[in-house]
């Protein structure tokens, strides 16, 4: 009752800044996502977050530091007086979660095109996030929202993101499992961007495995049994089911790397050849659409 009571207080408190809530549309471990209409009549999402003033100010902190358009911006936020947050976000119609299962219901192949449209708009925003110096340490399906009409993503929930310097550590007990780098699962607390270029290639098997995760186990010794199996057995293509484009399995041969050294960067995989499709003359989406905007920026 205390909790719900907290809650209608916050909602409250949005109300009076200009945000009336309309739904709750999700709910996770740290908060609860509402539906809202803002004072100009544009329907935006809010995230509530509970827990330490020192946590919610980091996370919101970091989202006033990224203006990338494949990087959610904050709107707006609202501190609470009872260690309550809201963050104001714009709304996406869906998670990329949510669109490979409903693919998945319906027994159709997601297509190569979005797979390789979503995946450069990854890595163009974790290229942003990390010229910046922040890793984000939770790249998976539910945390990039998507507009499959328009085919724009962007990456979202920056809870877990951290500022990283050389030679300093951060906690190895990040990221979740079936997403998480090996040398993370070995316990590691010295790195970098790239655990999130791990997470990139797992979301990649992912969509090419119609949302079924590339490696699952219910433990993380397990975990790096199965990822060890596969790299070093070299069985990536069996194990994604379906025949894949010999470029997008050097991209993925890449980014999968056991070795965190030999795994390129967000800029150099936005340069790989995989990509090049997006940038031919003349291409639009399937629906005839035009592309979102994209760029690429010379290897660094």
């Amino acid at each position: 009752m205390r909790n719900k009571s907290i809650m209608e207080g916050f909602l409250s408190e949005m109300t009076e800044k200009g945000y009336k809530p309309i739904k709750m549309i999700g709910e996770g471990a740290f908060g609860k996502v509402f539906a809202a209409s803002s004072s100009k009549n544009k329907v935006v999402a809010i995230k509530t977050i509970r827990g330490s003033d020192k946590y919610i100010k980091r996370e919101i902190g970091i989202m006033q530091k990224l203006n990338h358009i494949n990087c959610l911006p904050l709107i707006d936020y609202c501190l609470s007086k009872q260690d309550t947050a809201g963050i104001v976000m714009d709304m996406y119609p869906n998670t990329l979660l949510t669109v490979l299962r409903m693919f998945s219901n319906k027994g159709s192949r997601f297509p190569l095109f979005y797979i390789k449209l979503f995946t450069y708009q990854i890595f163009a925003g974790l290229d942003h996030m990390h010229l910046k110096g922040f890793v984000h340490r939770d790249i998976k399906p539910e945390n990039l929202l998507v507009d499959y009409s328009t085919g724009s993503l962007v990456i979202a929930d920056f809870g877990s993101a951290r500022k990283f310097k050389s030679g300093s550590t951060m906690a190895s007990y990040v990221t979740s499992r079936f997403y998480r780098a090996p040398e993370l699962i070995n316990g590691s607390t010295f790195y970098g961007p790239e655990i999130d270029i791990w997470s990139v290639g797992c979301v990649i098997g992912e969509m090419l495995r119609n949302g079924i995760p590339l490696f699952t186990s219910d433990s993380a010794p397990a975990q790096l049994e199965i990822i060890s199996d596969v790299i070093n057995n070299q069985t990536l293509p069996e194990k994604l089911i379906i025949r894949v484009p010999p470029d997008l399995l050097d991209l993925l041969n890449q980014v999968l790397s056991l070795n965190p050294k030999k795994r390129p960067s967000a800029s150099k995989c936005m340069n790989h050849q995989f990509f090049d499709e997006l940038f031919a003359k003349g291409v639009t989406l399937p629906n005839g659409g035009s592309l979102p905007k994209l760029s690429r920026r010379k290897n660094d």
